[in-house]
């Protein structure tokens, strides 16, 4: 196997819903969501497709060091430890660096991600005859043994500034998929439960319309009863469907086998709901932030054609994809408009064949990714404004609809009042409902914001758009 070294130093710097319509809205809400990710490989994310071993090292600006991030699987995962546990474990990266003899993650080496500081020992987790026992490793000892070694090598920075590019940009494609999955597969969980919990009102209120509200207005709320009720059942199996293909995908990306149960926190993180950045201070300096574009322009500058096309061929954009008219996706039946293309994985991790190339080609697609991330940055950050004012607005509205539900259920065994209690429970559940679309679509959001700027945005402790 042969082994080229390209070494390049520092590039330029409503009160009650018809039931009818309430199916309509599941239905569609659900199908989207499924149908909104594609199955992936396992391939995919564990075999490397190059036939030769090219480094491409390249001396990024100096960062300062980040405080390590504390990694406690024993009480489930949170959305930083989950992304930096992939960027640590995943197979493909390890094959990836093994194969360039590189020592742990190149965006730790960058200091563009924390290390991870295990809070536990994993030997430690057996506990000991008479003495107390420490809970045993939340993913297993085999796993968690080997995050154990990966992360005490990486925690030790390289003070060169010398990073391997190549590696480092399929490192932060698998970070944002990991977040994105993440992020998927908490909001489906509780997506699975809150139509649960819909499902069994609807089979309470059949009950109770047929024993408190005879007539004809009764045989209408029975037949619209009926058919929420049906309606909830058939997209619950769908939302459970849907979790399953998020859990396997996440595990994936993860590196774990998909038979090991991922816990996930019981309060993971949840999407920003604070003060958002200003478009033109996430856009400064980006030709020095974002891994894609440090690398063309490296090449742009190089004069080495074979290098040039090595850049050209191994470095695929992230394709993002968000609505320019972000009202127009609001409805309750609408799709999200959200794409995010992550070229990693996929089978060809999105390489493509180039022999030499030209300083020209490569200033083409610079100037193109620079100019396109220009105009997607702020409209991302106006979806993202447009998700946080709806956002705000149910969370004004629910607690008034608990407190009904509350209010309601004290004296649910009088009568009448049990239809009117499962009815306000029905608006909270639907409005609970409402609550994760816009959820979602604001972690699709923030995914497609990292993608666009090459920042990690959110998640403790690295909440910090400066880096």
């Amino acid at each position: 196997m042969s082994t080229e070294k390209f070494k390049i130093i520092r590039p330029p710097s409503s009160t009650f819903v018809f039931a009818l319509l309430v199916v309509f809205f599941l239905t569609c809400s659900v199908a989207v969501n499924a149908a909104s990710i594609v199955p992936l490989s396992e391939q995919a994310v564990t075999e490397t497709p190059e036939a030769e071993v090219v480094k491409i090292l390249v001396r990024l600006d100096a960062r300062p060091p980040l405080k390590a991030v504390s990694f406690d699987d024993r009480d489930g995962l949170n959305i930083m430890e989950a992304a930096l546990m992939a960027v640590m474990i995943n197979p493909g990266l390890v094959k990836v660096r093994e194969r360039k003899g590189l020592k742990g993650p190149q965006l730790v080496k960058a200091g563009i991600l924390a290390p991870l500081k295990l809070a536990y020992s994993v030997k430690g987790a057996r506990g000991s005859p008479g003495g107390k026992q420490t809970p045993q490793p939340g993913l297993g000892r085999k796993i968690m043994t080997r995050v154990a070694g990966l992360s005490a090598g990486a925690a030790r920075r390289d003070k060169s500034g010398l990073v391997e590019i190549d590696a480092a940009w399929r490192e932060w494609q698998v970070f944002v998929a990991a977040r994105l999955y993440f992020s998927r597969r908490e909001g489906a969980q509780r997506r699975v439960k809150t139509l649960r919990g819909l499902r069994n009102v609807y089979k309470g209120l059949f009950k109770a319309i047929q024993k408190h509200s005879p007539g004809k207005r009764g045989d209408n709320d029975l037949s619209a009863a009926r058919s929420g009720f049906d309606g909830a059942r058939e997209n619950l199996k769908k939302a459970e469907e849907y979790l399953d293909l998020v859990r396997v995908q996440l595990s994936h990306v993860l590196g774990i086998p998909p038979s090991v149960t991922v816990k996930l926190e019981r309060r993971p993180d949840a999407p920003y709901r604070g003060k958002l950045p200003a478009a033109k201070a996430l856009l400064k300096d980006m030709d020095k932030k974002r891994l894609d574009l440090i690398a063309l322009k490296t090449g742009i500058q190089d004069e080495d054609g074979r290098l040039r096309g090595r850049i050209l061929s191994r470095f695929p954009q992230i394709d993002v994809t968000v609505p320019q008219n972000p009202a127009a996706y609001e409805n309750l039946f609408s799709k999200s408009g959200i794409n995010i293309g992550i070229p990693v994985l996929r089978l060809d991790h999105g390489f493509i064949s180039v022999g030499e190339a030209e300083s020209g080609e490569l200033m083409e697609v610079y100037k193109e990714r620079l100019d396109e991330a220009k105009q997607l940055v702020p409209l991302i950050i106006v979806n993202m404004k447009r998700s946080t004012d709806r956002l705000a607005e149910i969370d004004r509205a629910l607690p008034g609809l608990r407190k009904k539900v509350k209010r309601y259920a004290k004296v649910s065994g009088r009568g009448k009042n049990l239809v009117h209690y499962y009815r306000a429970t029905e608006e909270l559940l639907l409005t609970e409902l409402l609550r994760l679309k816009y959820e979602r679509r604001l972690g699709d959001l923030e995914s497609a914001l990292e993608a666009a700027t090459g920042r990690v945005f959110v998640g403790s402790p690295q909440r910090q758009v400066k880096r």
